[in-house]
């Protein structure tokens, strides 16, 4: 095995003659700098790698958004079609143990496609001989380099991914998440406090250290990576690039404080808090707020977003039957959801009521406990009603506990044209529709599933 001839430079005598002990002369030296060349020439395919898989994600996504837009009625996919569509939507069960949650078999084959390409473009034309291991150092800091940008750009909330794309910043933070956790494992000294406090438990329990510690890691570690290893360098450009984009032109009319939250609104006048402010809110920002709107009718706030897609959207109004799943706060998603879909083309209810639409919409909404019914008043629940929402709130969970969402599901497919599901919950309930509607994809059905999470 050997790489590309480079031309390799020796050091003269006054005399002419070469110096015996010139490396220049030394065959196994001219390897060692035939292999460094080869792999930083090597590795600038691998960012037009990544470019083509992006390229192939931005068309599949606005092939799928056009598609659902036409409506197309009338072609019907034959039983079957989707065979193998079924299990890239399953999602397995949590790990044992350590309880951690999986994402689809969609999501871990292109997370492992992922780690394929990277362990690739580190071992391609790499000789597996102990005098080789600077140069496989070299190549290892340079993939981790070039990963730079991507995790940067994953990272921001403000990104052209998510246009292009159409996932919400939640579902991309899987990714970001991911290409951390394999950069760490270049850099298993320098990088493991930002990887151990971007854990979701860690994040949880104490959200401002998380945010502190990445803030000021993210920048110190490229800093460092810039001054010793120039070959880096258009990487961390890049990096810095992006998060000077995100965090300047997009933020700087904001405060220096961030809260991510989730707001509902049912028109373009007003939103409404109230869905946010709920009984588990014991510490943080979430109880300033409560007890701040307890003693105060109003108050001026700034918001940056929104960080989700309209896909969730694009599909149920391309569906003949919409079908939405709610666990507890979840109903913050759902509701705008099931109100741009039935909302009346009139203000004038009674010529509302008079319009009878072919389209079934169907919410499940499941709740812990007979109070948290009150987070979407009684008015609004009776105006989509109105407008044709079937609706099913099981008993708590408190009291029956947990209701069977398979064979509702089931019972609510539409097995005479599309269905689309969106559901928003805990990851449990996420897990259980998913795999609902893989069986029934499995079964012939037509069915699309769009999964929204509260993430940070």
């Amino acid at each position: 095995m050997s790489w590309p001839e480079t031309r390799g430079t020796v050091r003269a005598t006054d005399e002419g003659g070469v110096l015996p002990d010139d490396p220049g002369e030394d065959p196994r030296f001219r390897k060692l700098v035939e292999g460094i060349l080869f792999g930083r020439r090597f590795v600038l395919t691998y960012n037009v790698a990544l470019l083509g898989v992006l390229v192939v994600f931005t068309a599949w996504h606005w092939g799928e958004k056009f598609t659902l837009r036409r409506k197309r009625r009338d072609a019907r996919r034959k039983e079957g079609e989707d065979e193998g569509f079924d299990e890239l939507q399953y999602q397995p069960k949590p790990i044992p143990i350590i309880n951690k949650t999986l994402p689809t078999n969609a999501i871990s084959l292109f997370v492992l496609t992922y780690i394929g390409l990277n362990i690739f473009y580190n071992f391609y034309n790499m000789p597996m001989d102990i005098q080789y291991v600077f140069v496989f150092a070299d190549r290892c800091g340079l993939i981790f380099s070039a990963n730079l940008p991507i995790l940067y750009l994953l990272a921001a909330k403000n990104q052209p991914i998510k246009f292009l794309t159409g996932y919400s910043y939640e579902s991309l933070n899987i990714f970001h998440r991911r290409v951390g956790e394999l950069m760490c494992l270049g850099t298993f000294l320098s990088y493991e406090a930002i990887y151990f406090t971007s854990l979701g438990s860690f994040r949880q329990r104490m959200y401002e250290i998380f945010l502190i510690t990445h803030i000021l890691l993210q920048n110190a570690r490229p800093d460092f990576l810039w001054f010793h290893y120039h070959t880096s360098r258009p990487y961390v450009g890049i990096s810095l690039a992006i998060f000077l984009i995100d965090r300047l032109v997009y933020r700087l009319w904001l405060k220096s404080t961030s809260h991510p939250a989730t707001l509902t609104s049912d028109d373009d006048e007003h939103a409404w808090f109230s869905l946010l402010i709920r009984a588990q809110a014991t510490s943080g920002f979430t109880r300033t707020l409560l007890d701040y709107a307890r003693t105060h009718r109003q108050t001026r706030i700034r918001l940056d977003g929104p960080y989700g897609s309209s896909h969730a959207l694009d599909v149920l109004s391309s569906s003949d039957t919409a079908i939405v799943v709610a666990g507890g706060s979840g109903i913050a998603v759902a509701y705008p959801l099931l109100y741009a879909l039935l909302q009346p083309l009139s203000r004038d209810l009674e010529t509302a009521l008079s319009k009878k639409s072919t389209k079934k919409v169907k919410l499940m909404w499941i709740v812990h406990s007979a109070s948290h019914r009150e987070w979407l008043p009684h008015d609004k629940i009776k105006e989509l009603q109105d407008w044709g929402l079937e609706i099913l709130i099981p008993m708590p969970t408190e009291v029956a506990g947990r209701p069977d969402v398979p064979l509702s599901l089931g019972k609510w497919a539409d097995d005479s044209g599309e269905t689309g599901v969106v559901v928003s919950g805990p990851d449990t309930l996420v897990r259980d529709v998913r795999n609902t509607c893989a069986g029934l994809i499995a079964q012939g059905e037509d069915v699309r599933v769009q999964v929204e999470k509260f993430g940070w």
